[in-house]
């Protein structure tokens, strides 16, 4: 990529689609090609895990995640062994063709888009059990295709069942009282979503237990992976740690999570747990107590925040009729923990604190009632309802929710400033201020609170002027990312930022990035200091996008950024994720 003058840069070298194909052909691939859809088969699984579905609308459309932001795939692969996942990633390595991975396709980001191949891990089993218990060391050894919901019920269940065979051998031991264990990440998107095991650790979560237990990268034990070069290594913290730090979190580009060794965490008592909703009519008040919640470091079993500046719709409506309930905190832990969260939150507020039984002073601004677990788990699963629900407050029109400002990791104290500068900068673009956002207290362990917030786009616009509002999307997300970048130091999509994100938040380390993924070296690449096999990297779609956009506004990605240059490439970025239009410049026989 020569710019106009400029000293050359590196770039990927992508190789050839056709040749990638080939060489599969070569090794019992099959080419499936179009018509749109493919015909009902009965191949068996281990043939479908050899398909090369290439330019296939229909499917790469259907594999969307639920960020809105993708481009379809010129080949589709599902392996369904280990054998056929190696065969892909050598060649792959081999021919210099960027890979992407995909799970559950739960992404916010569009992790997995791609103009090139789609490596769709599904369907692909590495163990002959897909889930073992050791009841011994409560553990648990998984396939990465596992489902996070089926986890988390599964540790319920193995729980409860060792602890009934231990009572019913010796009922009088105090053995029968033996501490249940669950599963240590559970995100929200999970109970509506299918999370899958790989992606959960590939991207480091954590969810709506992180206040107590931390990321996922807390509990891991060890790992099975497949690297770049199509080995396959057993790592764990004592035995390659530098490739386990880089795996756990690392968006799949330093490997692919084959299958888990993860501990389980101790669960308080079911009969010790209290629930508690806390709420008011003023989101202002409540932000100097949620950060003296992190300061204090209480960190309950699970507490989310919800907040909708117009009133939070739904069951969340009916808490209080007297009232316009603009935030609300529900807290689940044991009631000592749950009291002390409740007691500062109230402090904040104008008027005291209500007393330990729950009910509200009518004269204090923050309110809270205790509820039931089957009240709680309501609450909670409305909560998760409004991270994808398309209602608004006006009941003639309907919305999409399009990413923009999601995972904001921030302290408390920032919410408010964080919130209302979003509400104010979106509607000068045309969009009504947010109806609904939701977020993780304390977390990970008191790093802070993790907000989540989508753009509504009204869809009747949208289908009239889908170009128009694309545009209009990507310029407000790239003008709100760089202020939060710059004037509140947050990085949205938090750590565990996919796709376009990533590269764009590294624009001024693209260097070593460029290093990494180039694992045979190029031209105008400086290799006396090359690194270690463990830091090879997948060739990354996200990447190549991202230089030649760079290149198409004579950008050198080399030097220091300046706001416009960020700024422009954010855009361009977004709309060509949106648009799902990319010219790769190959064509596929």
């Amino acid at each position: 990529m020569a710019l106009n003058g400029m000293e050359k840069w590196p770039d990927p070298h992508v190789g050839s689609l056709n040749c990638f194909i080939n060489e599969l052909l070569n090794r019992g691939f099959v080419k499936k090609a179009p018509p749109l859809s493919l015909p009902t088969s009965e191949s068996s699984p281990d043939e479908k895990g050899r398909w090369l579905i290439v330019n296939n609308a229909i499917l790469g459309y259907t594999l969307r995640d639920c960020s809105f932001l993708n481009i379809s795939p010129a080949i589709i692969c599902q392996p369904r062994t280990i054998p056929q996942l190696q065969d892909i990633v050598t060649v792959a390595h081999q021919e210099r063709i960027p890979l992407t991975f995909a799970g559950g396709k739960t992404g916010l980001s569009g992790g997995f888009a791609t103009p090139y191949v789609l490596v769709d891990l599904e369907f692909l089993q590495t163990l002959d059990k897909p889930v073992t218990y050791d009841m011994e060391n409560h553990s648990i050894h998984v396939d990465q295709n596992v489902l996070v919901s089926y986890l988390i019920r599964y540790a319920e269940m193995v729980s409860e069942s060792s602890q009934s065979s231990v009572s019913s051998e010796s009922p009088e031991s105090p053995e029968s009282h033996e501490t249940q264990y669950m599963f240590p990440s559970q995100p929200a998107s999970a109970l509506k979503l299918p999370v899958r095991v790989g992606g959960l650790i590939s991207t480091n979560a954590s969810g709506i237990v992180a206040g107590k237990f931390g990321p996922i990268a807390v509990w891991i034990i060890d790992l099975q992976v497949m690297t770049p070069t199509g080995e396959i290594r057993n790592v764990s913290k004592s035995q390659d740690p530098i490739l386990m730090d880089k795996v756990i979190g690392g968006m799949g580009y330093y490997g692919i999570i084959l299958n888990a060794h993860i501990q389980l965490a101790p669960a308080p008592p079911s009969e010790n747990l209290a629930h508690i909703i806390l709420y008011g009519q003023d989101y202002h008040e409540v932000f100097a107590g949620l950060q003296e919640i992190q300061n204090q470091e209480v960190f309950p079993l699970n507490s989310e925040f919800i907040i909708g500046p117009e009133g939070i719709p739904g069951i969340f409506s009916t808490i209080d009729t007297s009232i316009k309930v603009t935030w609300a905190i529900l807290v689940k832990d044991t009631k000592p923990i749950v009291d002390t969260f409740s007691a500062i939150i109230h402090s904040s507020g104008s008027s005291g604190s209500s007393g330990s039984s729950g009910s509200s002073d009518p004269n204090n601004s923050v309110k809270s009632r205790f509820l039931s677990t089957a009240e709680y788990k309501d609450f909670m699963d409305e909560r998760a309802a409004l991270a994808i629900q398309t209602k608004s407050n006006d009941p003639t029109k309907e919305y999409i929710r399009f990413p923009g400002f999601e995972d904001l990791l921030m302290p408390p104290a920032t919410l408010g400033p964080v919130f209302d500068h979003i509400n104010r900068l979106i509607p000068t673009f045309g969009f009504p201020s947010i109806f609904v956002g939701y977020g993780h207290l304390n977390f990970r362990q008191g790093q802070g609170l993790l907000l989540h917030i989508r753009i509504p786009v009204d869809i009747a616009q949208y289908a009239a002027d889908p170009v128009g509002m694309q545009t209009k999307i990507a310029k407000v997300t790239a003008e709100m990312n760089y202020i939060l970048e710059q004037e509140y130091h947050i990085r949205p999509k938090a750590e565990h930022s996919t796709g376009m994100f990533y590269f764009w938040h590294h624009r001024n380390q693209i260097h070593p990035i460029l290093k990494r993924s180039l694992s045979d070296g190029v031209e105008g690449v400086d290799n006396q200091d090359s690194i270690g096999e463990t830091d090879k990297m997948f060739l990354s779609p996200h990447l190549v996008i991202f230089l030649q956009i760079c290149a198409d506004f004579q950008i050198d990605p080399t030097q220091t950024w300046n706001a416009k240059h960020s700024k422009q490439v954010l855009e361009r970025l977004m709309i060509v994720y949106l648009s799902g239009k990319w010219d790769i410049k190959q064509k596929i026989i």
